[in-house]
């Protein structure tokens, strides 16, 4: 590889400059480009976002008038995983500067489906690109094209390209971390506004923004899934919230009991400058003595048996006090012994006799 000379490396420094100094992904994204497109000579520049999995593509060009529709945008999009600038980082993790002219031939390239649907129509002949660090399968580049046929990147525009880019990924996980961290900040002072004693910022994954947040939804929900980070209920709870906001529905809370203390959870929606969060309020809730205690029965076995008597089904009881069915039916063999019943209509009749007497004062 070229060795770069004093003209070269002051271009790579003004470079780190300007880049070191975004304070947010739209700013590095912008400031890059405009010096990426300086430092190599190109007929059009882009920074790309690429989630094949998902289909999904960020795009912003420079010169910022470049003609880019939006089927450009979907074909692209559409045809990620094909690319062989995006598959070998797929598949390499090399995420140095790398030509297109390095992995196909010119007549490979011209007969494949990217360049039929896309890049003739674009009239892109070469391409260059570097990759920043992305959690899989997302690929984060910076590509430089030429239209001319016979105008390829050569070996000095790659050695600057690879020369300033650890800057660039080390400026654009800061700018990205700087917008985490301000999003955070600004949701803490909204739910520390709404009076939140316990808070959980939705990022991916979810941030306790006060200790023991995460704990204390376990606590009530249950343990999340192997790839989710919230409780199965909650999260299907969340799901409609985010789902109804902006209608006419009315914000339901969603609440949960567990011996003797209640959670209430509400969600306060994502705004422009803030991400979304879960308020949790805890509070006790001690449960109607029924004078079933004074026979034995424990807080929990007592919310158990007195919803027996008023026929809920084991998996409803168990949707009720967000436990599991087996803890529910635990629950209900320790009652039966303790009231010396057999089954639930035996169970039924001494809820009823033990709430009589005690209503009645004996």
């Amino acid at each position: 590889m070229p060795t770069l000379d004093e003209s070269d490396l002051a271009r790579v420094l003004d470079v780190v400059h300007d880049v070191s100094r975004t304070l947010s992904p739209a700013a590095f994204a912008d400031t890059a480009l405009r010096r990426v497109h300086d430092l190599v000579d190109s007929d059009v520049s882009s920074f790309n976002e690429v989630d094949p999995d998902a289909e999904r593509m960020v795009f912003v060009s420079e010169p910022a008038d470049f003609v880019y529709d939006p089927s450009d945008a979907a074909a692209l999009t559409r045809l990620a995983g094909q690319h062989p600038l995006v598959r070998h980082y797929l598949d390499t993790g090399d995420g140095s500067a790398i030509r297109i002219s390095d992995l196909w031939s010119r007549d490979r390239w011209h007969a494949s489906a990217l360049y039929i649907e896309l890049y003739s129509r674009l009239g892109v002949e070469h391409q260059m690109s570097i990759t920043l660090p992305a959690p899989m399968p997302i690929v984060v580049a910076i590509a430089v094209n030429r239209a001319a046929a016979d105008r390829d990147f050569d070996g000095r525009e790659r050695a600057r390209l690879d020369a300033v880019r650890p800057h660039l990924a080390q400026a654009w996980r800061r700018a990205r971390e700087y917008e985490r961290m301000a999003m955070l900040t600004r949701t803490a002072a909204a739910v520390l506004g709404e009076g939140g004693a316990l808070v959980i910022a939705l990022e991916d994954p979810p941030v306790e923004l006060t200790p023991g947040a995460l704990t204390t939804l376990y606590r009530f929900f249950g343990r999340p899934g192997a790839r989710d980070a919230l409780p199965p209920r909650v999260r299907a709870w969340l799901r409609a919230q985010e789902a109804d906001v902006g209608s006419a529905r009315l914000a339901a809370p969603l609440r949960a009991s567990d011996d003797g203390r209640r959670l209430v959870v509400r969600h306060l929606p994502a705004q422009p400058d803030r991400t979304a969060a879960l308020l949790l309020d805890v509070s006790s809730a001690p449960l109607p003595d029924h004078g079933l205690r004074r026979v034995g029965l424990t807080d929990r076995e007592a919310s158990v048996i007195v919803l027996v008597a008023q026929g809920r089904t084991t998996a409803q009881i168990a949707t009720e006090l967000s436990v599991s069915p087996w803890t529910v039916k635990r629950h209900l063999a320790n009652c039966y012994a303790k009231l010396g019943v057999r089954n639930r209509a035996e169970a039924t009749a001494a809820v009823l006799d033990v709430i009589g007497h005690h209503r009645l004062g004996y």
